[in-house]
């Protein structure tokens, strides 16, 4: 069940980040840094 809103809270992370990008350039690379890191600590946890 943390996992889940674990997942939940990435996604609307992501989410948010990717809105934010629309507006500025640099956001992207933070989006894709996020993606990376959200993927790493799913790798670990399993």
């Amino acid at each position: 069940m943390n996992k889940k809103l674990l997942s939940i809270l990435s996604i609307l992370f992501l989410f948010s980040l990717l809105v934010i990008s629309d507006t500025t350039g640099t956001a992207a690379s933070v989006v894709l840094m996020s993606i990376k890191i959200i993927i790493l600590h799913n790798i670990v946890q399993q």
